[in-house]
This record gives structure tokens, sequence and C-alpha cells, in this order.
């Protein structure tokens, strides 16, 4: 047999120490190109694991940052609940207030009214001293007195009748032009019921009368006593 005798030995021996020849055997065997492919998808694969790294940092990044958010976000809900608490108590206290305040506006809205009643009822005390005086001096009888009497559907305050006339009298804290009105009415009922002389009178605090009410009387010919 012709030629060079193979030998294994000094083959193996050359791929493991020449590096010329081994690139030359991988040649002529095609796994050059095998080797070339690998390192190729070797540099892809480095591309694709700094890609993935940077993806991580990013990643690592909106972490802290999710962190950070999370973490405000906490921190605002622990206000927003003291918050809560402080205006539920303060809530608490306006309703309590709220209640007493509301006791109070009662308690004068009644004050009130026993105060309007009260001077209403030295107010005509008043007007009724000083009428029996007139009707004494006067020498007219008395023949009726009473106060809050009942003229058909109509409470009169203060009602005087004498031998030759019935005195109406009103008497209110506050006289608006209706009560002129009223007495106008009684009048009116009266007419056809007596042949005395019917005299009006509205009593009342001098402070509280407006010019309307007094203008409203003086035309109606109502007698206007304010104290």
């Amino acid at each position: 047999m012709g030629g060079t005798v193979f030998d294994k030995k000094s083959f193996l021996k050359m791929l493991e120490e020449d590096e010329e020849f081994r690139l030359a055997v991988a040649a002529k065997i095609g796994l050059l190109e095998i080797l070339k492919k690998l390192e190729e998808h070797d540099r892809k694969f480095n591309e694709i694991l700094e890609e993935l790294r940077k993806h991580r940092m990013k990643l690592e990044e909106h972490d802290r940052k999710f962190d950070e958010i999370e973490a405000e976000i906490r921190r605002i809900w622990e206000e927003l609940r003291k918050h809560s608490e402080i205006l539920e108590q303060h809530s608490k206290m306006l309703e309590k207030h709220t209640r007493i305040l509301e006791q109070h506006t009662r308690m004068l809205g009644s004050l009130g009214s026993d105060i309007g009643a009260l001077t209403e009822a030295t107010l005509s005390r008043f007007i009724r001293d000083d009428l029996l005086d007139e009707i004494r001096l006067s020498g007219e009888k008395l023949v009726y007195i009473k106060r809050m009497h009942l003229l058909n559907s109509y409470e009169v305050d203060l009602y005087i009748e004498t031998d030759k006339t019935i005195y109406i009298v009103e008497v209110k804290t506050r006289p608006s032009i209706e009560d002129a009105g009223k007495l106008l009415r009684i009048k009116e009922y009266l007419k056809d019921k007596t042949s005395k002389l019917v005299k009006l009178i509205l009593a009342t605090l001098k402070a509280k009368t407006t010019m309307d009410v007094l203008s409203e009387a003086r035309k109606a010919g109502i007698e206007l006593i304010a104290y």
C-alpha cells in the first residue's frame, strides 16, 4: 500500500497541538462552517443576554419605583384615615353643638312667646285701668268687662261695655295692618247688633309701632294707644 502510512496517534497529537492543522481538518470535514455558525450563535446569545440584563435592570428600577409609589400610597392612606377620624370627631361635635343650639333656639322661642304673652297681659292691664278711669270720669256705667272675649269667630283681647259704649281692644306688642283690619271686621259685625257707640282701640308698645300701621289706624278711625 503506497503513500503516507496513517498513524492514528500522530493524527490525534497534531489535532491537539497544531491549530492550523486542526482548522484545515475542520474545514475539510465541514466543521469550520459549523464552528462559525456556533460562534455567531454565541454572539447573538450574548447580545440577548445583554438585552435581558438591561431589561432586568429596568425591571429592578421599575420595582424600586413601584415600591416607592406603594409606600407613598400607604402613607397618604394613613393620613386620610387619620383625617377621616378627626373629621368624624368634628362631625360628632358639630351634631352635639347643633342639638344644643336647637335646644337653645327652642328655649329662646318659648321665652320670646312667654315674654310676648306677659307683655300683652301687662298692656291689657294698663289699658283696662286707663279705660275704667276714663269711664268713671265720663259718668258712664260699666255693664260688662272681659279679657279674651269671643265675638262671633273673633277673639277680642279686651271687651268693655258700658251703658253707652262698647270698647273693642286689641293688644299687640308688634301691631300689624291685619290687626287693624280685624278691628274693622268686628265693628262691621256689631253694626246690626247694637245701637251703642263702638270704639276701636289698638294698644301697643310705642317702639314697635310702624308708620304704616299708624297711618292705617288713623284712616280707619282706630284709636292707637302706645305705651
